[in-house]
């Protein structure tokens, strides 16, 4: 999806399809799809991007692009024989014809040989053909880090700890930024990249860089895949990723100058210093790398900087308000109680997606969770450090669900009220003596529902009987009530002849004068 919008804002902002290729490493019979498939749409790109993933996909009706890209496949299976073709040219002997026939006893319903022969120099001529990188103004930004670092030194210890160094230029004016960091690891790429777009006040059209593995997830030398964090970044900053091609110097030779001219102006007059903090050594390396902005460039009158200011500066895209978040992403399905679990948290979906395949996507302060097949957002909450915790919303959970979960101490109190006070007691000793309330919760259901077969004021002397005994619990009201106990005396008389030390009248009591 992100390539989609990607594409779409290229679009907007006036780029040849061949160009969007270019900058996105997608072929450009693709572009050429996406880009009829955005006309097709009757909307504008604005509404198009305003979008969810999901109602995005369906604009641009994906099964009639696969089905266009299905009538290209007889091509793009010719073109997979080229590389090897173009190699086999080389031997003593071949031909196009020989190549055509041996192309033709593998696809049956292959191109015949003038076709196959028209496509075939077509892709040897491109060959022939040396990329050139014309740097135009607010046009690239090109990331590296340096192959050496520099160090600081740990004051308790003396450890020396190597950091590393990133590099970011500015192609069109060769105007720098330059920042130790703790690490490559994504985390501290996506921070440095984005100090480097701050430092610049701007955004340029297109970020290149040389295969990192934070930035490029799987290099290669026509179509790079770009690590999905980092394509979110660039979509955050309305700009788009390039990554160099492999084992292709020209693509990368204006970094690299960059990176020699920083280990002679910034790496060399460090060199006899010592540093405790990563800060102070940021500090001194912006100090160095100002004077390097600001000295001539050889043989002109002019300044990186100079540069800069009068004429890229103006041509670079607007910073965001905020800053861009790293994504955490997980797979999974929703569990039974319609829930997902995150990071040892479970969140709420609506219950008719239970056991639905899905994606997670969070952030520091939201859990985003998506239909794995339709990019469909179901639910976003606030993220929860709290283990095994539950994040719920009511309106996710079925309506006999949403009743219960409404439960609680001060409306079982109101409903007891209603019967009388001795029922009001009783309820409040049921949860003080219950090891959990969901249990008191339960018993006190069970009791108003006996409403249906007995009086409130039957119910009421039942709950007293009960109290009196100690015995809390929905089947002793229910027995009590049943076995007309509640009409039966049992409360303590004073002491008789017969029955001196207990002091009871009871029916249950015999007395002696059974036993004579």
């Amino acid at each position: 999806m992100l390539d989609i919008r990607h594409i779409i804002r290229l679009n907007t902002k006036g780029h040849s399809n061949r160009q969007i290729g270019n900058y996105l490493g997608i072929n450009r019979n693709t572009i050429n799809r996406y880009i009829s498939l955005i006309e097709k749409s009757e909307k504008s790109c604005e509404e198009l991007l305003g979008l969810s993933d999901a109602a995005l996909l369906k604009t641009l009706d994906q099964h009639n692009a696969a089905k266009q890209a299905a009538s290209n496949k007889r091509l793009e299976q010719l073109e997979s024989y080229f590389p090897l073709f173009a190699q086999e040219m080389k031997k003593v002997g071949v031909t196009y014809q020989s190549l055509w026939h041996r192309y033709v006893q593998e696809q049956v319903d292959g191109y015949a040989y003038t076709q196959f022969r028209y496509y075939f120099k077509t892709y040897l001529n491109q060959q022939e053909v040396s990329l050139y990188w014309e740097h135009a103004y607010g046009d690239k930004l090109l990331m590296d880090f340096t192959g050496k670092k520099l160090p600081i030194v740990d004051k308790v210890s003396g450890e020396v700890v190597w950091k590393e160094v990133f590099v970011g230029i500015l192609a069109g004016s060769g105007y720098t930024f330059v920042k130790a960091v703790n690490s490559q690891r994504l985390d501290d790429f996506l921070e440095v990249a984005q100090d480097c777009l701050h430092f610049f006040g701007g955004v340029p059209q297109a970020l290149m860089v040389d295969n990192l593995k934070s930035a490029i997830s799987v290099a290669d030398k026509y179509e790079a895949d770009v690590n999905r964090n980092f394509k979110a970044l660039a979509l955050h900053y309305d700009t788009t990723v390039l990554a160099t091609r492999s084992r292709k110097p020209k693509d990368k030779a204006l970094v690299e100058g960059a990176v020699k001219l920083v280990y002679q102006r910034i790496f060399y007059p460090l060199d006899e210093l010592t540093f405790f903090s990563l800060s102070d050594l940021n500090a001194a390396i912006l100090d160095k790398l100002e004077r390097h902005n600001n000295q001539l460039y050889q043989h002109k009158t002019h300044s990186r900087k100079d540069l800069f200011e009068q004429h890229e500066k103006v041509l670079l895209g607007r910073l965001p308000i905020d800053r861009f978040e790293r994504r955490t992403y997980r797979q999974g399905r929703v569990n039974k109680d319609a829930h997902v679990l995150f990071d040892y948290h479970y969140y709420s979906v609506p219950y008719q997606y239970v056991r639905t395949r899905i994606f997670v996507q969070a952030t520091t302060r939201t859990v985003e969770i998506f239909i794995s097949t339709t990019h469909e957002r179901l639910a976003i909450h606030e993220r929860k450090q709290e283990p095994k915790g539950y994040s719920t919303k009511t309106e996710h959970l079925p309506s006999n669900v949403r009743f219960v979960k409404k439960w609680s101490i001060e409306q079982f109190d109101r409903l007891a009220q209603q019967i009388g006070q001795q029922t009001q007691d009783f309820f409040q000793q049921l949860f003080e003596y219950k090891a959990h309330p969901q249990q008191a919760y339960k018993a006190c259901m069970g009791i108003l529902s006996l409403r249906k077969g007995f009086s409130d004021e039957r119910i009421n002397a039942a709950c007293k009987r009960a109290d009196y005994f100690q015995n809390y619990s929905y089947k002793a009201i229910k027995n009590i009530l049943e076995k007309g106990l509640d009409k039966v005396d049992y409360l303590p008389h004073a002491k008789t002849d017969d029955h001196p030390q207990l002091g009871l009248d009871h029916p249950n009591i015999r007395g002696g004068d059974y036993y004579k």
